[in-house]
């Protein structure tokens, strides 16, 4: 009989102790709705700092990442492990979440994970270009040209992904090794001039840019799982998100006000049910991380 597939969340804390706190209180949201799925946390000295033993119980597995995967060019980049998660997650079956997220407490993260059952790869977007027949000069995505990445690489066709990193979903394969390997080698050589992001190449060009050499694409045009203001736009009411989203991201290099509300409610209501008090202030990472000023 074969053995049953395993299943699990991979989240990073690196560079900041802000980064061990979030993920934290990440973890605190996703055993509400799901106590028994598997977490498991890769950190350095930086992120985990802020974790003392009692609070790393909250996950089942801590890892650290080797200096080699969080170098770049030889300097610090924390984009860089993303492109490499194969190497590290103990699952056949796995979910990356950025920390600076929090899940909501009535849709259980198994529910988008067996949504996902039986795909290869596939990360969270906001829609797709037609490299084909689309315009590509149209700044679809921000980190590069699309009329500059169709020939840099020979592109005749495909589909140019907006992607958003923050969540991505994969299962152990040959195919799912194919899209890592590649946006492994397209991190170290882009081939377009592209938008420097935290000191380095922004992992979802990579990403996107494999997929097409790929033909392996989202599963769902326009996934967007996770709530996040600064795209939306709009504030839905907090019963909304509850019944609309997974969750509720940070994302950006400033918080907008209404999702600090929505953030610090939900923080305060998981660390009641886990009998936490004590929370510190969100933070803009702009105040402590230099190579977010501006995104």
């Amino acid at each position: 009989m074969a053995s049953k597939k395993t299943k699990g969340i991979i989240l990073l804390a690196l560079n900041h102790p802000y980064y061990g706190e979030l993920a934290f209180n990440l973890a605190m949201s996703l055993k509400f709705t799901s106590p028994n799925l598997s977490i498991t946390l890769m950190g350095d000295a930086g992120g985990m700092s802020y974790l003392t033993a009692d609070k790393q119980k909250m996950f089942d597995g801590i890892i650290l990442c080797p200096d080699e995967y969080s170098t770049f060019r030889g300097r610090k980049n924390y984009l860089k492990p993303k492109v490499y998660l194969n190497h590290f997650t103990p699952y056949d079956k796995t979910l990356f979440l950025d920390v600076d997220m929090i899940m909501t407490p009535k849709k259980s993260i198994e529910s988008l994970m067996d949504e996902c059952n039986g795909v290869a790869f596939t990360m969270q977007n906001r829609g797709h270009l037609d490299l084909e027949n689309g315009n590509l000069d149209n700044g679809f995505i921000i980190w590069a040209n699309s009329k500059a990445i169709k020939e840099a690489h020979g592109f005749e066709k495909g589909k140019l992904f907006n992607l958003s990193s923050e969540l991505i979903y994969w299962e152990k394969g040959k195919e799912s090794d194919r899209i890592f390997a590649d946006a492994q080698k397209l991190l170290e050589s882009p081939g377009v001039k592209y938008t420097d992001f935290a000191g380095g190449v922004p992992d979802e060009l990579p990403f996107a840019i494999s997929m097409i050499k790929n033909n392996c694409y989202p599963h769902i045009d326009t996934w967007r799982p996770i709530y996040w203001e600064s795209f939306d736009n709009v504030q839905p009411t907090e019963g909304e998100i509850n019944s609309k989203y997974y969750g509720v991201s940070l994302g950006g290099n400033i918080v907008p006000r209404y999702t600090r509300k929505i953030y610090t409610n939900l923080v305060k209501f998981y660390g009641r049910h886990h009998g936490v008090t004590t929370h510190g202030p969100i933070k803009d990472k702009r105040q402590f991380l230099t190579d977010r000023k501006t995104i």
